[in-house]
């Protein structure tokens, strides 16, 4: 079963805004920050509160992942911030097939704002936020 970062940047990258694992142009990637390219979304699982049992047995994840954008310019990261919270959040009823495993996203949502992280040794500013939601095996 994938951990939410990866179902996150695949539906990242099945919305067009990059690449999942590319090399060139917008590119999406799991958990490692690449060097290149210039133009990286990188999803990183940070936890979240944990399983939710409920009246019914079925476990809920309650998760989080960080989301970095590194870009040349601070402009070009904040507007591909906007279209990521334009495509994923509020997004409900979302389902990953993972080999035989199927996770139902409920719900997921932006939990922080974007916030600035500075500029890496290359001078490419970075920002990240956080989206956070409900998923259960289906």
């Amino acid at each position: 079963m994938n951990g939410p970062a990866e179902d996150i940047a695949r539906l990242i990258a099945a919305q067009g805004l990059a690449t999942f694992a590319g090399t060139t142009g917008w590119a999406v990637n799991v958990d490692i920050v690449l060097e290149e390219p210039d133009s990286m979304i990188t999803v990183i699982d940070v936890g979240g509160v944990g399983p939710i049992d409920t009246l019914t047995f079925d476990e809920i994840d309650n998760w989080t992942v960080q989301i970095r954008v590194r870009a040349r310019g601070a402009q070009d990261a904040r507007d591909k911030i906007d279209a990521i919270i334009e495509a994923i959040n509020l997004k409900k009823d979302y389902e990953v097939v993972d080999g035989a495993t199927t996770m139902g996203y409920i719900v997921m949502y932006r939990s922080t704002l974007p916030v600035f992280l500075g500029a890496d040794e290359r001078n490419r500013t970075i920002f990240a936020f956080n989206m956070s939601g409900l998923r259960a095996q289906a």
